[in-house]
């Protein structure tokens, strides 16, 4: 069976991914592949360059091509997805919506969780494996907007454009819920960025009204 899971930040979703034994892991990242050898690296490789800048090189088209040929042929295998690096390609969302793949859809059931844990681990550099120092800062208005088109506005997008057959929050998976399809238990580590936000966002409050009003606003 063929699977992806559409992946949103702070979601759980490398838990979940870990349930899978045909897992290919993440293969979208385009900031993160070498464009020539096409490997996945721990390291950002493109930082400069965001994901419209990327879709749009000549390398990008290549590896879409060698994912095509070397992965997607597979009979049997679970990739995530972070839809943030492909809503700029509708090449690769048609080639997905036209295709059979069973989806999964992750994210926390809490917009206001959601943004916690995006801004916290912003502070940390969001990556586990790179030793780092977390630094209480100050959020700006343009962080928190960037963050609430993240969390927020793109699952709601992702549901309109895919056909979900499993739809999936953290909570539920650290609950212990039943995922279809899975063959191994799910790893799941005890850190919680959640405990750390109001020490590492020293304008905690002025985040949570920004995001009450936008709340507001979409609700009306």
């Amino acid at each position: 069976m063929r699977k992806i899971i559409i992946a949103h930040p702070r979601s759980g979703s490398t838990y979940l991914l870990s349930g899978f034994s045909d897992s290919l892991g993440e293969v979208f990242d385009l900031q993160r592949v070498h464009p020539d050898s096409f490997e996945l690296s721990e390291d950002l490789l493109h930082p400069d360059q965001t994901f419209p800048e990327l879709w749009k090189t000549e390398w990008a088209q290549r590896y879409w091509d060698h994912l095509q040929k070397n992965i997607l042929s597979k009979e049997s295998f679970t990739i995530k997805i972070f839809f943030e690096h492909i809503v700029h390609n509708p090449q690769i969302i048609e080639y997905f919506k036209s295709h059979d793949f069973y989806t999964y859809s992750i994210c926390r059931k809490n917009e206001i969780d959601r943004i916690k844990s995006f801004l916290t681990a912003l502070s940390a550099g969001f990556h586990p494996k790179r030793e780092s120092t977390p630094h209480p800062q100050v959020i700006s208005y343009p962080q928190f907007l960037g963050a609430y088109y993240k969390c927020v506005l793109m699952p709601k997008l992702s549901h309109s454009l895919f056909k979900v057959d499993t739809i999936l929050t953290y909570e539920e998976l650290k609950a212990g819920v039943s995922v279809p399809h899975t063959d191994r238990p799910l790893r799941f580590n005890n850190n919680s960025s959640m405990d750390l936000f109001e020490k590492m966002i020293l304008n905690h409050q002025e985040v949570l009204h920004w995001l009450d009003l936008l709340q507001k606003q979409d609700s009306n």
